[in-house]
């Protein structure tokens, strides 16, 4: 399960710094400030102020391939 947040310019820079490196379980969304609430859908959080989430849960995977098979 995931959530896909869609924001606008005012938090652009906020949701691209949750995509540094930071040590292991250290939280994105607290590093950066950004307030997450549960999913109303799925377990998983949802950022507040985005403008539109989207609540995924895997169903199905595919592997990719290229044309020659790898």
């Amino acid at each position: 399960e995931f959530c896909w947040n869609l924001v606008s310019r005012d938090l652009a820079e906020l949701m691209n710094a949750t995509s540094r490196s930071l040590p292991r379980g250290d939280d994105e969304a607290a590093a950066t400030g950004l307030e997450l609430e549960p999913g109303r859908g799925t377990g998983a959080p949802r950022v507040v102020a985005s403008h539109a989430t989207r609540e995924c849960v895997v169903v199905h995977s595919t592997q990719l391939r290229d044309r020659h098979g790898a």
